[in-house]
């Protein structure tokens, strides 16, 4: 019980000097995978991570959006449950997932890559750069009615 309220108060002690420094939570990341050598996080499901992945967005080398575009709708929605396949330059597969959410973060070594994104059966494939320094960022837009958006 002793260690338990020590944590409480710990916690407590940790946001009141947060909030009196000025300071303000982050919003949190979704969580940080690997497939060989390549790191990557996939999410952004709720205006908070959204947030923080788009601001996490231009220390990642790649930067994938998932996108469904209804000509009727007055805003485009964000789509997640995306089949993700990245292929390096000798058409080796660097990445294969599905995403979390509307966005994939990866750290890509600087080269040449080709995207396929599926989702519904609907695939689109897309050759991206990826720089020495900075960041490369690709949206992908499934135009009608038959791309399912988040709830």
């Amino acid at each position: 019980m002793r260690t338990l309220t020590s944590r409480l108060l710990g916690s407590t002690l940790v946001a009141l000097a947060a909030a009196a420094a000025g300071g303000a939570w982050a919003d949190p990341l979704p969580p940080m995978h690997h497939q060989g050598s390549v790191q990557y996080l996939s999410g952004g499901i709720g205006k908070d991570e959204a947030r923080a992945v788009q601001a996490a967005a231009p220390a990642w080398p790649a930067v994938l959006e998932f996108v469904a575009h209804d000509p009727q709708a007055k805003a485009d929605e964000f789509l997640a449950n995306v089949s993700v396949q990245v292929r390096d330059a000798h058409q080796h597969t660097v990445l294969a997932t599905v995403s979390e959410g509307p966005f994939v973060l990866a750290k890509l070594a600087p080269g040449r890559y080709e995207v396929q994104a599926t989702v519904e059966g609907r695939t689109l494939t897309r050759a991206i750069t990826v720089p020495a320094q900075g960041s490369s960022r690709e949206v992908f837009v499934w135009t009608g009615r038959s791309a399912r958006p988040l709830a």
